[in-house]
């Protein structure tokens, strides 16, 4: 994670993260990575003149897959175009590179949203996990009107792994269908289920934490203000300032 001051905007930061994430979230990060043969085409942008080749890459086939600005789409239109990930996946395929798999087991289920409206949360649980393993309650970016937990599926699928914690996943709803406040209180509404029910999906109610990325990062800095036990974010779109997650 990284706090927002001498970062780069948080667009540019996310499709860092996936690459990054995608390459070696099930991998020793001090060893040498088949992704680091991927290379861009083109030079190094103004806006990033540090850059690595890799990053780069993921920003050109990005632009290749959805060349149309999405602020030019209706937020229905734009839900529908190729995303960060799906930059990822179609580099590691055109350089013959299997995705990491990630050693968690994937299942959803319905939970009450704001207002007892179900909602949608996908769980994550590392295989061999705790019967009493942590839990991370993890809200997904995408400035609240686009995005959903597979999109970002390559950060809870490496925190799963990476912490030994069960992650739940929360497509809470989406602007402008959904107006604010609604997202933030599916956000807190999630994070509450989670405390009188984690035992229901392998985790215990008392180490409970909560994570986020841009928009994301919002929904969870308002259940922090609760009772959770630690907080963390990447590419915060608010002042707040990273806490540490438990391991």
């Amino acid at each position: 994670c990284i706090n927002q001051t001498g970062g780069l905007p948080w667009v540019r930061s996310l499709i860092v993260f996936f690459l990054v994430v995608a390459l070696s979230s099930c991998e020793d990060h001090r060893i040498n990575l088949p992704g680091q043969a991927i290379q861009s085409t083109g030079p190094k942008p103004a806006y990033a003149p540090t850059i690595t080749p890799q990053m780069l890459a993921v920003i050109e086939e990005l632009g290749r897959l959805n060349p149309v600005p999405l602020y030019t789409l209706t937020p229905q239109e734009a839900r529908t175009k190729p995303t960060f990930k799906d930059a990822v996946n179609s580099l590691l395929s055109k350089n013959g590179i299997a995705p990491p798999q990630a050693r968690v087991t994937k299942s959803e289920r319905m939970i009450p949203g704001a207002g007892g409206v179900p909602i949608r949360v996908v769980i994550y649980k590392p295989n061999g996990a705790s019967p009493t393993a942590p839990v991370i309650v993890y809200y997904h970016g995408g400035g609240w009107v686009i995005g959903n937990p597979e999109v970002y599926e390559y950060s809870t699928l490496a925190l799963a792994q990476n912490t030994g914690a069960v992650v739940l996943s929360v497509d809470y709803r989406l602007a402008p269908e959904n107006k604010f406040p609604t997202a933030h209180e599916d956000a807190y509404a999630a994070y509450k289920w989670v405390k009188e029910n984690a035992a229901t999906i392998g985790g215990n109610a008392a180490k409970v934490a909560v994570a986020g990325e841009s928009a994301g990062e919002h929904d969870g800095a308002g259940s922090w203000t609760g009772p959770a036990r630690s907080y963390f974010i990447c590419f915060p779109g608010s002042q707040q300032r990273p806490q540490h997650a438990f391991v």
